[in-house]
């Protein structure tokens, strides 16, 4: 029969369905096999009709052509078994083909739902993200002004200290002056010994002042220092996930920082000694 499709042309029928959804298999196989379901159903139906009817007469009728006509009905039965088991393969195929996309379908629309949470999945960790990065950059801008505040106020500090050193470098200065006319032939020795014993005692004085001062000063910083060291870390406690970025942004300030201030212990140290 050439309408019929064999069983290579059939699986691989129903492999290109797997690719295409139900609506497009609907138009294809109507658009295809229209003319084939169109004659299948007009021939059952004359079947149907013919063979519903009663037999006629044929012995009282016409006993000239009654052989020829049961000759014609013997072809004619074969015919129309043939035609019933083509009817029964038909409906299999068909029903396989339903079964197939309906199968098709199903998956799709379980591959679609799969689809859509992962994008509402990934639409929520990138709004998080989102979020995570403004607070980390509101606490990046946060600890550069504080940075830059201790870095205003150590250069002023040193500026402090400058003039300091100067001052005490001018005492020490007008110091040895005095000595010096001290050992010089007819000075005033009880008046420059006076004048010693009262430079030394301003100038132990302005030295005990700026020790305290500098302690004083010192134990602040320690103690800022060691505030924002603990709000730095119970912010990355807090933010784990954004260690790297804090890390990255705060040592190198704070690094300086103490830089500086170990710089101006061990200045004042020697101008202790």
């Amino acid at each position: 029969m050439g309408g019929l499709l064999t069983c290579r042309q059939c699986s691989k029928r129903m492999e290109s369905l797997k690719d295409h959804s139900f609506w497009d298999i609907c138009r294809t196989c109507v658009r295809k096999y229209f003319w084939f379901i169109l004659v299948t159903v007009i021939v059952l139906t004359l079947s149907i009709i013919h063979y519903s009817r009663a037999p006629p007469d044929l012995v009282g009728k016409c006993p000239k052509d009654q052989p020829k006509l049961l000759h014609n009905i013997s072809q004619v039965e074969p015919e129309k078994v043939i035609l019933k088991e083509q009817l029964i393969k038909m409906e299999k195929k068909m029903q396989k083909l339903k079964n197939i996309m309906n199968q098709t379908q199903e998956k799709s629309l379980q591959l679609l739902e799969k689809k859509k949470e992962e994008a509402d999945a990934l639409s929520k960790e990138l709004s998080g993200f989102n979020q995570s990065l403004v607070l980390t950059r509101q606490l990046l801008e946060k600890e550069r002004e504080k940075a830059q505040s201790l870095q205003n106020q150590l250069e002023k500090e040193k500026e402090d200290l400058r003039k300091i050193q100067q001052q005490r470098d001018s005492c020490q200065k007008r110091l040895n002056t005095l000595e010096e006319e001290l050992k010089s032939p007819g000075s005033k020795t009880r008046e420059y010994e006076g004048k010693i014993a009262e430079l030394e005692r301003q100038i132990k004085q302005e030295k005990q002042r700026n020790q305290d001062n500098f302690r004083h000063e010192r134990e602040q910083y320690q103690n800022r220092i060691t505030e924002l060291h603990d709000q730095i870390r119970s912010q990355q406690q807090e933010k784990s996930s954004t260690k790297n970025i804090l890390e990255d942004g705060t040592i190198m300030p704070w690094a300086l920082v103490i830089f500086l201030l170990f710089i101006c212990c061990v200045k004042c140290c020697r101008q202790e000694q």
